[in-house]
């Protein structure tokens, strides 16, 4: 009896050393990535979530702007009212409401936007100021319009009995000044972006069931130029401050360019320019899908909210070409996210969540 009482010491013993040293391994391989544990190679540790993202509007978003001298930011929402978010009630800035918004694009100073709105093949434009906190329609003979160099300055086309003019629009003159740049513009269903003050992009709206151009038109010397190869599914997007271009299409997938159309950081992943942007600074943050079902066509059924992504966030170092996840959809509480036009602050990074349309705040570790 006495040797079996040894044997079972013995295995209660060899019983508590396993669960130490289980209990220590787990531990270890739980700490954090501190830049000296590496992750497994292709895998990126999950980083914290939940209590540092939050919803800071209380209405659903169509879109919003940020000031960075003030850290204001501005949101309007589906039916055109504009409100400043707080981090108490949200303060309404114009209760004048807008059907059927097409985009808005924020002026020079962040203090006016140029919003189309009504039917997308005729839309009507309309400017407001935030200093007067009043909307002012433009001339009906305004067919597409984007801001010039200039807070007061458009380049617009206009219809004009001897058809449609390429000209710049002087918003500082009772009734505006116009004056031609190109006579008989044949463009049609284009996005304008001046990249630099001579240097205006024109875009072809995409669709993966077309190829679509981009052109590059000198303002100083009117010189006309193909910069971009015809692709299906063409769609191109602008960092604020013109410095990067976000370029998809369904054929090459996702690449960054500079604002000279170079191809820089090389990728890992897809995703749509709309889920991309830059701090203003070397970093680019970019929303990217988890996975993208075979049958779905990007990015016509993005656009047209027939797919919605779980995304996860990831930063890349324009310097260093270096790409980190660092937040990720519906994982340790975290919400999921697919999100879209992301803008970044010092207090985090601003974006609206699809899912709900309300606009979010990721706090940036």
């Amino acid at each position: 009896m006495k040797q079996i009482y040894k044997i079972l010491i013995i295995l209660v013993v060899i019983v508590v050393i396993a669960i130490g040293v289980y209990l220590s391994w787990k531990k270890i391989i739980g700490l954090p990535n501190d830049g000296n544990v590496l992750p497994p190679p292709g895998q990126t540790p999950n980083p914290p979530t939940g209590t540092e993202i939050k919803k800071i509007s209380e209405q659903p978003v169509f879109d919003f702007w940020l000031v960075p001298d003030t850290g204001e930011i501005y949101y309007l929402t589906p039916d055109g009212k504009i409100l400043s978010a707080k981090d108490g009630p949200d303060l309404e800035i114009s209760t004048q409401t807008i059907n059927a918004l097409n985009f808005i694009e924020v002026g020079p100073g962040n203090q006016k936007i140029l919003a189309a709105f009504g039917s997308p093949r005729a839309p009507q434009w309309g400017i407001f100021d935030l200093i007067d906190k009043v909307w002012r329609p433009l001339p009906a003979d305004i067919t597409n319009a984007t801001w010039g160099a200039k807070e007061n300055e458009l380049i617009a086309i206009l219809k004009t009995l001897g058809g449609l003019n390429l000209a710049t629009v002087d918003l500082s003159k009772t009734p505006p000044n116009y004056k031609t740049l190109i006579k008989d513009f044949r463009l049609k269903d284009v996005r304008f972006t001046l990249a630099a003050p001579e240097r205006l992009i024109i875009t072809e709206l995409p669709s993966a069931n077309y190829t679509g151009r981009v052109w590059q038109l000198d303002l100083k010397t009117l010189t006309f130029n193909l910069i971009l190869a015809p692709e299906n599914g063409l769609t191109l997007g602008w960092s604020q401050d013109k410095n990067v271009v976000f370029k998809f299409s369904s054929e090459n997938g996702f690449s960054l360019f500079n604002q000279n159309f170079q191809e820089t950081a090389p990728l890992f992943f897809s995703t749509l320019p709309t889920k991309c942007e830059t701090s203003g600074t070397s970093t680019i943050y970019c929303f990217v899908p988890q996975d993208v079902p075979d049958d779905v066509i990007l990015p016509d059924d993005y656009f047209q909210n027939k797919f919605y992504s779980v995304d996860d966030l990831y930063t890349i170092n324009l310097e260093t070409d270096e790409t980190k996840k660092i937040f990720k959809s519906s994982e340790n509480g975290a919400p999921t996210i697919d999100g879209k036009k992301p803008k970044a602050l010092s207090s985090g990074l601003y974006f609206i969540n699809r899912y709900d349309n309300y606009l979010y705040e990721l706090k940036l570790l």
